[in-house]
């Protein structure tokens, strides 16, 4: 019996983490759970209108363009959407949750004493609008200003455009209050806004804390310093397709027009390797908390670690941070124990542990305190 091909439509002639992560995905269900044969084509509309019946493909995956979306529709095949700025409303769609990836830069970069920030991104780009969202939600609590700056995504095409991009960066640098923390919700921004910060003699992560989503390693790791992203967990996202387009072409109904795949993980480089804080004595209190947190320490450790009285350390933790030393500690256990809500199936007891609480009953009363709803609610919320 013949095989069923499936087209995958993705852009996998661009050297971009992104659409290789998630053809990636997409062949690890394939080899897993079916017989199909994958194809890759950018534009299968081509060859379903033109093979005429019955349809060459059995089902499509991918970046659906319109004059796709047309044929597919003609021909009733089974179809996921992975383009998000794909207006058509009416596709079983599945993205990464770029809202989800803007609130774990912002926790990094809170984390890090940040109170001043800058978002630079493409302009026209419903994931930056995503990310900005996520990013703001976050900050708002703190009080914190962010200034947003938009850039043609040809920057680097023209000698005319990368000049308009650098004589734009040098004007935004003048409204700046440093240390300040810049988030990007593509990784290949974060090269350009690196080279613009060494040219303005700005130092990274001294002056400049940067912070990208994408993980694209030639991106971030290809430049000096190395510069801190969000994974998208692309891998997933192509894995989920693959499974919802075969539920599709079993004649399952998926209720749930789209889903969105939390990101994966934080990963630290250097360009966010510092604390925002002149006080050596508060960065000596963030760093102990951020490398112990998950170690059930109290607020006295963190006052030993210091080599101060309580008092003067509290005082000034409070002044400089906005909160204290017992609230952040509990700040990153909780979002610590997000993540692990979403990521495993963990009991809530050895969350707890992991996390530095000392008790599940003590991590269901913090988590609660903070979000509101129990541990279980929020893996519910999010599963």
């Amino acid at each position: 019996m013949q095989k069923k091909k499936i087209a995958v439509a993705l852009n996998l002639d661009w050297p971009i983490k992104r659409y290789h992560e998630l053809f990636l995905g997409i062949q690890d269900y394939t080899k897993e759970n079916t017989d199909w044969t994958l194809v890759w084509d950018h534009y299968p509309e081509k060859a379903l209108k033109r093979l005429g019946s019955p349809p060459c493909y059995a089902g499509v995956i991918g970046r659906i363009k319109y004059k796709s979306y047309d044929e597919i529709t003609r021909l009733n095949i089974p179809v996921i959407n992975t383009w998000e700025s794909n207006s058509l409303k009416n596709m079983t769609s599945i993205f990464p949750d770029y809202e989800k990836a803007g609130e774990i830069a912002a926790e990094h970069l809170i984390r890090k004493g940040f109170r001043n920030f800058a978002n630079i991104d493409y302009r026209a780009s419903t994931s930056a609008t995503t990310f900005f969202k996520g990013f703001q939600k976050v900050i708002k609590p703190y009080g914190c200003s962010v200034k947003r700056y938009l850039t043609n995504n040809e920057a680097a095409a023209s000698p005319i455009l990368w000049d308009k991009f650098s004589s734009d960066f040098d004007e935004w640098v003048k409204d700046w209050q440093f240390p300040l923390g810049i988030v990007c919700s593509l990784s290949c921004i974060g090269p350009k806004v690196v080279s613009r910060c060494l040219a303005n003699n700005l130092r990274i992560p001294e002056d400049i804390a940067l912070i990208t989503t994408g993980n694209d390693n030639s991106a971030c790791e290809g430049f000096s310093p190395t510069i801190s992203s969000v994974d998208m967990n692309f891998h997933k996202v192509g894995y989920e397709s693959a499974r919802l387009l075969d539920l599709k072409m079993k004649g399952e109904e998926i209720s749930q027009k789209v889903t969105r795949i939390p990101p994966s993980a934080c990963i630290a480089r250097e360009s966010t390797d510092s604390y925002a804080v002149d006080d050596k004595v508060i960065q000596k209190a963030l760093r102990y908390i951020s490398d112990n947190f998950h170690n059930n320490i109290l607020v006295g450790d963190v006052v030993d670690a210091t080599g101060i009285s309580r008092t003067a350390v509290e005082k000034r933790f409070s002044n400089t941070i906005g909160h204290t030393i017992y609230f952040e500690i509990n700040r990153l256990r909780v979002s610590s124990a997000k993540k692990l809500l979403i990521e495993t199936e963990l009991e809530i007891n050895k969350i707890a542990k992991k996390c530095g609480f000392s008790s599940a009953h003590h991590c269901i009363r913090v988590f609660k305190k903070f979000e509101v709803i129990t541990p279980l609610e929020y893996r519910l919320n999010n599963s």
